[in-house]
C-alpha cells in the first residue's frame, strides 16, 4: 500500500496550524479539507483506462494525519481484480503518488486561502 502522510512536513504543519488558530479549532477539519484535496488531486492525475484506479482513492483520518492510498478492497470493474494487485507497476509509471506528495505544501496553502475565504480573512 502506498500511503502518503503529512506529518513532519513543515509546510503543510504551519498552514494547519495557522487555520485552526484562527478557526479556533483543532486540524480536524483543515486536515479533512486538505485531504480530500490531496485525495482529488490524486485521483484526477491517475490514467483511466477503466477508471477503477482512479476512483480506488481513499481518504483516512487520525489525530494529526490524514493518509491517502489506494482501498485495498477496491476491484477493476471490467476484470473484477483488486486494483491493488497493480498499484505499484501503475506507480512506477505514472508516479501518481510521488507526483501527489509533490504538490502536497501547495495544495496545504490553497486549502488555507480557500477557508480564510470562506471566514472572510
Amino acid at each position: 500500500m502506498i500511503t502518503i502522510s503529512f506529518e513532519g512536513m513543515e509546510e503543510v504543519i504551519g498552514a494547519l496550524d495557522r487555520i485552526a488558530s484562527v478557526a479556533g479549532g483543532d486540524w480536524k477539519g483543515p486536515l479533512g479539507a486538505l485531504g480530500e484535496k490531496v485525495r482529488r488531486y490524486a485521483a484526477s492525475i491517475s490514467p483511466v483506462i477503466t477508471g477503477s484506479y482512479r476512483g480506488a482513492h481513499r481518504l483516512a483520518m487520525s489525530d494529526k494525519q490524514a493518509e491517502v492510498s489506494i482501498d485495498p478492497s477496491a476491484r477493476n470493474t471490467a476484470s473484477g481484480v483488486l486494483v491493488s494487485s497493480y498499484m505499484l507497476p501503475v506507480e512506477d509509471r505514472h508516479r501518481v503518488y510521488g507526483r501527489t506528495f509533490d504538490q502536497v505544501g501547495r495544495l496545504a496553502i490553497q486549502v488555507e486561502e480557500e477557508l480564510f475565504e470562506e471566514m472572510g480573512l
